[in-house]
């Protein structure tokens, strides 16, 4: 008998993305930051250091199919799981920091040295890097065909799949947070403002 052994490997990332971002400023000063998450997906192939984007990634591949089920379907995703509602949170607080910025808002330095980055047991050997995570999976299936009266062909297929994901929440576009107007407040008028914790007001001009 002989053996035939076969591999289909395949592998993709999937990765959170930002696909459209906005503030909103209402007539008494109130910022309403608004995001749209969606999932993208890439078929990946292999490079001299590594796995690498492919060139091209096939619409109806199932990586790709999911992603875009996924991000037509994003704000019953919210709703119905905790952590990618706290994943919408910190995307509007990205945007609203990026449009602060942009605005002439400085950081409060000396209050965020207050506090500690949170750490992982690697300390500093622990690249700083979008986070990923990877699940690889292996599957081999062995059959077996007549070849004549000799005996059996042994064919074995061996299917190895891997898959990448992550989070990117870099603002698109040139990092300028769209923005619009609105006639409607928001505030209550007995509430008397106060300034953000983590930034301080932009600088005063005086003629």
């Amino acid at each position: 008998g002989g053996r035939s052994p076969r591999s289909e490997p395949a592998a993709a990332r999937q990765w959170f993305t930002m696909r459209r971002v906005g503030i909103t400023v209402t007539a008494d000063g109130a910022l309403v930051p608004h995001v749209e998450l969606g999932v993208e997906a890439r078929r990946l192939t292999h490079g001299p250091n590594g796995y690498i984007d492919a060139a091209f990634t096939d619409p109806n591949d199932p990586t790709a199919r999911q992603a875009a089920a996924v991000t037509a379907r994003f704000p019953e995703v919210v709703a119905q799981l905790p952590v990618a509602a706290q994943l919408m949170q910190l995307a509007r607080a990205t945007v609203l920091a990026v449009y602060l910025l942009g605005r002439g808002c400085k950081l409060n330095v000396s209050l965020l040295d207050r506090y500690r980055i949170p750490g992982v047991p690697e300390g500093s050997e622990y690249s700083i890097q979008i986070p990923t995570l990877m699940k690889d999976r292996n599957q081999s299936i062995v059959g077996s065909n007549a070849v004549d009266a000799k005996g059996l062909e042994i064919n074995v297929h061996r299917h190895s799949r891997s898959m990448r994901g992550g989070v990117d929440l870099a603002v698109p576009g040139d990092r300028k947070v769209p923005t619009r107007a609105v006639t409607a407040r928001l505030l209550d008028p007995r509430t008397r403002p106060v300034p953000l914790p983590l930034f301080l007001p932009a600088p005063s001009h005086s003629a």
